[in-house]
């Protein structure tokens, strides 16, 4: 009997943890059409329990290439497009919280994260919304978790404050 390998490297545990979050994604009832999704995790599961010969070429190819590791992650990725199309409800919004925490990450110019930050404007998410009524007598709402602070003027020095000339027969 050869011995055999199994994916157990770092990448593999990454690809685990995030086939069981979107696993759990697909059995929402919030996701239209899961099957796609469940196929594809299905695909993953599979790629990180087939076995390679200990001592072969597949072996070191797999080592050199990591064309495992690379079709772990488009299959994994191909499952995360396909949620964001079909979730609704309380799922959409943990997949927009999701994403705009990584958009969070990258630099302020980034494309990626000015579109994901447009498209959330026009969700009403992440972006102050405009007064439409009187406030009502209660405590302000919470801001958005991706809602930036206002930002108060540098606080400088005080201009001195004029004093009033005295009051006597002089000036008045």
């Amino acid at each position: 009997m050869a011995a055999v390998w199994y994916a157990r490297g770092f990448w593999a545990q990454e690809v685990r943890k995030r086939a069981l979050t979107l696993r759990d994604r697909a059995w929402s009832p919030e996701l239209h059409n899961p099957e796609p999704v469940r196929h594809l995790i299905g695909q993953v599961d599979a790629l990180l329990a087939e076995p390679i010969p200990l001592w072969s070429f597949a072996r070191l190819s797999e080592w050199w290439f990591g064309s495992r590791i690379e079709q772990a992650w488009a299959q994994l990725h191909e499952a995360d497009l396909l949620i964001a199309k079909g979730a609704t409800g309380r799922l959409f919004q943990e997949v927009l919280d999701e994403g705009m925490q990584y958009a969070d990450q990258l630099p302020a110019n980034d494309p990626t994260r000015i579109r994901l930050t447009e498209y959330a404007g026009t969700l009403g998410k992440g972006v102050p919304a405009a007064p439409t009524a009187a406030p009502t007598a209660g405590p302000a709402p919470a801001p958005h978790a991706h809602t930036p602070a206002p930002h108060a003027p540098p606080a400088g020095p005080a201009a001195p404050t004029p004093t009033p000339p005295p009051a006597g027969p002089a000036n008045g």
